[in-house]
């Protein structure tokens, strides 16, 4: 059953969406709110093949943890 997994993950949502909303109505640009939040979580975001070989290596280099087994995570 995932539906702790969908809780948690809605969760995590809501409270960024929150932080956003607060920044916004204490009168910050939402263009600004984003540009904060793109720069500070840049390295997390990809658009390519997870499934490449060299993913892992540039995942590595952005400082993003890897766990390939799911004993480990």
């Amino acid at each position: 059953n995932v539906s702790l997994v969908n809780t948690v993950l809605c969760s995590i949502w809501a409270d960024s969406f929150a932080y956003f909303a607060d920044q916004i109505e204490a009168g910050k640009s939402p263009v600004d709110v984003a540009a904060e939040a793109l720069d500070k979580h840049w390295r997390v975001i990809f658009n390519g093949n997870g499934y490449d070989e060299s993913w892992p290596i540039e995942a590595e280099k952005r400082g993003i943890w890897r766990i390939d087994s799911g004993v480990e995570s």
